[in-house]
Order: C-alpha cells, then structure tokens, then sequence
C-alpha cells in the first residue's frame, strides 16, 4: 500500500495469487484488535482504522473474494505499521494442509507455521505468538535473548504446540499436558501419519528440548 502527499490511502489491486485465505486475513485482523484492546496502540489514527475494522468472525462467515481483496490492503497497511511485517510475504499461515514436512508450531485456532527451525519461527512471527497465545510481549523479548529452549518452552506452556515431520511421514509433537488434554490429542489424531510420538511435558519442569515429556505414541 502506498502513502500520498495528502496522507491518503492509495488503494492498489491485490494479484489473484496474492490474495490471503480468508482465514489469514480473520486472523491478522484479530492480532490487531487485540494490540488494540491491549493499549499497544499508540497512533490514534492507527487505532481508528483497527476499531473500524469488521470482526474476524464477521469476515470469515459474509466476506467475497473481492471484499478480501480490499480488505488486503487495510489489513496489510496497518500490519506493516503495528507489527512492521508484510502479510503477504513474511507469515505462511496454512489450515488443514494436506502435506507437512519439516518444523512446525501448531497455535490456536487451527493456525500452523512452518520455518527453518522452532526459535526462528517465534523470532520471524513473534507478534502471532504473542497475541494467539496471549504471551507478555516483555517476556518474550527476554526469552528471545536468552536460550533458544527458554523461548520455546514460554510458548509451549502458553499452549503451542512443537512440531517435527520428517521425509519418511513420521511425526514428533510436545505440548504440555493441560494442552494435551484441552485440544491437543484431538488435533494430533485428526493428522494420518504412518507414527506419531507425543511427548507431553509438565511445565513446572525444567526444559531440555526434545528429551523433556513422556512419551505417549498415538495411531
């Protein structure tokens, strides 16, 4: 989205391939309004266009192709300016995909994401992780400076789920036991993979990566 001289909204139309799921743009939508609601919105202009935003429930249930077009740009603009960080090109946000392999964070709300490994998913969506999983955004900067297993164990016990998928289909999962039993073990099962290791951890235990949690196999 571009700025003019008169500080105007130039509307730019958003390419077929571009255009973000309707669940990604509910998502995003939902990130803002809780910064909003939070008082992490400081620009009173920024904080308008959030308040007028329609709800995620309302756009996933009414909104066209072409409403979410439109929207793109609004959501984007104000993404770029609360969480500095471009929708269309910097979060992969996938529901229900057919085909996982690699490193994944399952969150809430059925929203998975996929990256290089699990610290540097947390540092490349950190505002996500902080607004699904309602994480104090200080805390998460210090865990960010510290050990990579401080970090993933912070979400862990703010309910993520650590995901590992390798060529052969087989799946490695750890969550801790209150999300295990919430939703955890009915997400898992609905996952068709030859072998699925669960390792649950109890949160008041230290944290040592893949090694800490029983193992509980699921088929």
């Amino acid at each position: 989205m571009k700025i003019n001289n008169a500080n105007k909204i130039v509307i730019a139309k958003v390419p077929d391939e571009d255009i973000p799921s309707v669940e990604d743009i509910a998502l995003h939508v939902e990130s803002l309004k809780l910064h909003l609601k939070r008082g992490q919105v400081k620009d009173k202009d920024l904080a308008d266009k959030i308040d007028k935003l329609p709800s995620p429930k309302y756009i996933i249930k009414n909104f066209s192709i072409e409403e979410i077009r439109v929207i793109t740009e609004t959501v984007g603009y104000l993404w770029k300016q609360i969480a500095n960080g471009d929708i269309l090109q910097e979060v992969k946000i996938k529901k229900a995909p057919e085909m996982l392999m690699g490193n994944y964070w399952i969150l809430n709300k059925g929203v998975i994401l996929n990256g290089p490994n699990h610290y540097t998913i947390i540092k490349q969506n950190m505002n996500l992780f902080v607004s699904l999983l309602d994480i104090n955004a200080f805390a998460m900067h210090d865990r960010l400076a510290s050990n990579p297993n401080d970090v993933i164990k912070l979400v862990l016990d703010h309910g993520g789920v650590r995901v590992f998928i390798n060529d052969k289909q087989e799946s490695y999962f750890q969550l801790t036991d209150e999300t295990y039993s919430i939703w955890g073990r009915k997400k898992i099962r609905k996952y068709e993979f030859d072998n699925k290791v669960v390792k649950v951890i109890d949160k008041r235990q230290p944290y040592k990566g893949w090694g800490s949690g029983i193992t509980v196999k699921i088929r």
